[in-house]
């Protein structure tokens, strides 16, 4: 991060929600509204917000009751897919993305596959995705595992969202 990077406070939810776990979306989503609250009293000028969560604990809900009442403000929701894996050396399937409201949920398997659909939502640049491969496949050169096939299938989808955006980008100059 640089400069002004970052969310801030950090704002956690109670024991309650972990005891009532059908409590933690509204927690997460009164979370988020203090935040907004606490951005605008400090006359933060907010382009947008991306919320990033995963597939298990509210999450999905949290994120759409943001993108309900608040449609304007929000980029995307990003999940992360934490279904079960069956050890097996199939790539797991994550679900379908959709849009709520007008924004898109998006579901990911790893840092290049949410890389890629933030390039294709035009919240990452090429050159931002580069580095996020790059960074990954250093990380996994030596554990070659069945995240490995996750992640360069996730690299082919991001060669793909690559080639879209480059053709995106000439069309709009006209070459």
């Amino acid at each position: 991060g640089g400069k002004g990077w970052g969310v801030g406070s950090v704002l956690y939810g109670s024991v309650r929600e972990w005891i009532f776990q059908e409590m933690m979306a509204e927690r997460k989503f009164r979370n988020f509204e203090i935040l907004r609250k606490e951005n605008e009293r400090e006359g933060k000028k907010i382009r947008g917000y991306i919320f990033i969560g995963d597939t298990g604990l509210y999450d999905r809900e949290a994120g759409e009751m943001m993108c309900d009442s608040y449609p304007d403000e929000m980029l995307a929701v990003f999940l992360h897919d934490v279904g079960a894996r069956d050890g097996g050396e199939e790539r797991a399937v994550v679900p379908q993305d959709y849009m709520c409201n007008g924004v898109p949920i998006l579901h990911f398997n790893t840092y290049v596959g949410a890389a890629a659909k933030a390039l294709s939502q035009g919240l990452l640049d090429v050159n931002a995705l580069e580095r996020v491969i790059n960074a990954t496949l250093e990380e996994y050169k030596y554990k070659k595992d069945n995240r490995w096939i996750e992640i360069m299938g996730d690299v082919e989808m991001a060669k793909n969202a690559a080639k879209a955006a480059n053709s995106n980008n000439l069309a709009k100059t006209g070459a």
